[in-house]
This record gives C-alpha cells, structure tokens and sequence, in this order.
C-alpha cells in the first residue's frame, strides 16, 4: 500500500513539473520573426510583440528573442477590423500613447484618466458584465489602409487598448469587448517594458 501512495505521489509531482515547464515554455523569436516578416517584407522584427489570438496569449520579443509570454482575453466576437464590431482587429499595428503611469493596480481609467476608484478584481470564471478598463492603458494604431487604418476599419478610431481588467478570471479566453485584457500585475510589467512605436503584430494564425 506504501508503496501504490509513493508511486502515486511521484508520479503526480512528475506530473506538476511537466506542466509547469509546458507553462514556462516559450517559442522561438526567431521563427516567430522570420514568419513575420515573411508577411510584412517591408518591416524588419527586432523589438516587437506578437499577440497570438487564436492561443489567447502575448510574446515580447527583444533583439529576435522571445522574453515574455502573457496570458490575454480578446473579444469574444471573435476578430475583424470593422468599425461597432466589437471584435478584434488583426494586422500590423504599433504603439501610439501609453497611460496610467503610477495608478494604483485595481485603479479605474475612465477616458485614459485615473477617475480615483479602484475596481473589485474578480478571479472568478463568470463574466461580470462589466467591462472596467483598470491600472494601464496601451492604445495602439493600425499600420494598413484599408485594413486597420481609416475609413470603417480603423484601430486607432475604435479605441482599441492593451488593458488590465477587472476580470481577471476569464483570462485566458474569449472575453473583451474588442480589446486585449490582460492580468493587471502583466500590464503593469508590459507597460514598463515597452515604447511608443513598438511594433504590434496581431494575427489569429501565424
């Protein structure tokens, strides 16, 4: 019988290291940048970041290397550019402005302001309803006329954002209104990590 429980317990924190490794795991900056510019010939991909909506997951890449991987929730509409979609645009994009330098986590952006409030984080998997923008802002800019940028396809004009948000339980899946959510303690690590005009190449399938 102790020996059936050893054996157990082995194999269950075997089990857990795979698991955690499989979680830590990140993808070639070079095959991620290679593909990419196989689709974007006019851009070179140094210093940039891939959000891979299809996973529902963010990679920052520096120098070709990929350094971090971030859990995200993008829209549960699913992707495309069009104006009062409420789904997720797709393309080359790159940072325009970024805001809420010193907020409090939890803090409210009302307008990209801080209004002084700070929301309740649900960890829960069932959606609030509420679609509170919280801790940083990172609104971005379509790169492609006729695809994200101008007239009824435009990125920048639909206000969309990299975000914390106060549900984060559904990180991880489908859940914004067209934004990319993020963990509030991510957005905080991304938002010090990155510049204006970065690079940001956002594809359901690479």
């Amino acid at each position: 019988m102790k020996n059936i429980l050893l054996v157990t317990l082995i194999y269950l924190l075997n089990l857990q290291i795979v698991n955690a490794q499989k979680n830590d795991y990140l993808p070639s900056g070079e095959i991620i940048s290679k593909k990419i510019e196989k689709k974007y010939p006019s851009h070179t991909f140094s210093n940039f970041i891939y959000v891979d909506i299809n996973k529902q997951q963010l990679f920052l890449l520096e120098n070709r290397v990929t350094i971090k991987k971030y859990n995200i929730s993008t829209s549960t509409r699913g992707v495309g550019n069009k104006s009062n979609s409420l789904q997720t645009p797709e393309g080359l994009h790159k940072i325009k402005s970024k805001y809420g330098q010193g907020v409090p986590i939890g803090g409210i952006l009302d307008h990209r302001k801080f209004n002084g409030e700070i929301a309740s984080i649900n960890l829960d998997t069932t959606s609030t309803a509420i679609d509170i923008i919280c801790t940083r802002v990172i609104r971005i800019i379509g790169l492609e006329d006729g695809v994200n940028k101008g007239g009824e396809v435009d990125t920048y004009l639909r206000k969309i954002y990299l975000h914390g948000t106060n549900e984060e339980g559904l990180i991880g899946k489908e859940s914004s209104h067209g934004c990319i959510r993020m963990k509030n303690q991510d957005i905080v690590d991304l938002f010090d990590r990155v510049k204006k005009d970065m690079l940001i190449v956002m594809l359901d399938n690479l």
